[in-house]
């Protein structure tokens, strides 16, 4: 594959994650939201022009592998699949989003050995019906599927990353139909509910696959669909739901990108933070939550590692 097109896929995933994350730091800081939201968001966006910086420069080092073959045309395929399946149990079937994407995650891993690239495209099928019809959903997961291709050698490891490139098929469906996102109240309250389910749900996820030994995809799965089933029966249920699921993907992380228990529970926490920072930002996209996860799992490592340099002088 040429370095044109893996430098297009990493700076379309790191735009997606630094783009919402700065909108968020933005808005909160301008908005009626306490500074420290703003605070946080914009110290996250620190960390992830670090990451973004560096794996740059590991790809343009290490090269990239060469030419589209039919494990790739298996694997955009793949992402279409799970779009298509997604959407209408969440639109049609009336699951709703989040379990239908988590349902699609518990099966996957059982009936392919495509689950994970299956998983992304359940997560373009959690766009809202008012936003994307058949037509864009299609759209978007075909943009999806290449995109998924292409950025496959940047950020390896990292939660969220398959929200993203879900999210910016969706995005470019969303422009090129000339769809318009709703107009949402903002909500800047970041109670403890919401920063103790995010926290949960990605520590329960990262144990299950980084200890337990379950697939990633199907770890995520379960915790969101326990989040999915339990979740909209407490107050202010729904947005507790999505944020669980949000923070699963940010649990997917590998040991690598978050080492312990501590780094994974500080994801989540952070997740907390930015999906109530962008609240009012891309609402019904397909994605959204896994960019925010992904955003999340930049920013804890891409500050934790500038932090490790600043002690040791480096």
């Amino acid at each position: 594959m040429s370095r044109s097109l893996v430098a297009l896929g990493l700076a379309l995933l790191g735009t997606a994650a630094v783009g919402l994350t700065a909108v968020g730091a933005v808005d909160a800081l301008t908005g009626a939201s306490p500074v420290a939201l703003g605070g946080v968001a914009g110290l996250a966006v620190l960390g992830q022009l670090r990451v973004v910086r560096a794996e740059g420069g590991r790809l343009y080092r290490t090269g990239t592998r060469s030419g589209f073959g039919r494990g790739d045309a298996l694997t955009a395929g793949a992402v279409v699949a799970g779009a298509l399946v997604t959407y209408p149990l969440s639109v049609d079937a009336g699951l709703g989003p989040v379990v239908a994407a988590a349902l699609v995650g518990i099966v996957a891993p059982f009936v392919t050995d495509y689950d994970v690239p299956a998983y992304c495209g359940a997560f373009v099928g959690m766009a809202s019906e008012s936003l994307v019809g058949y037509g864009g959903l299609a759209l978007a997961a075909v943009v999806a599927g290449v995109a998924y291709v292409v950025s496959g050698d940047a950020f390896g490891g990292f939660g969220g990353k398959l929200g993203t490139v879900a999210f910016v098929g969706c995005t470019a469906a969303v422009a090129a139909t000339g769809a318009g996102y709703p107009e949402v109240a903002t909500d800047w309250r970041v109670g403890w509910p919401l920063l103790l389910v995010t926290t949960l749900a990605a520590v329960a996820t990262y144990l299950a696959h980084a200890r337990l030994g379950y697939s990633v995809v199907l770890s995520s799965g379960a915790v969101g669909l326990a989040g999915g089933l339990l979740l909209p029966a407490a107050p202010r249920g729904g947005p507790l739901a999505a944020a669980a699921f949000c923070a699963t993907f940010a649990g997917m992380s590998s040991v690598r990108r978050l080492p312990t228990v501590v780094h994974a529970a500080t994801a989540g926490l952070l997740c907390g933070v930015l999906f109530a920072a962008v609240a009012a930002r891309f609402p019904g996209s397909g994605g959204k939550l896994g960019t925010v996860a992904f955003a999340a799992c930049l920013g804890v490592y891409g500050v934790d590692d500038l932090r490790s340099d600043v002690r040791t002088g480096s």
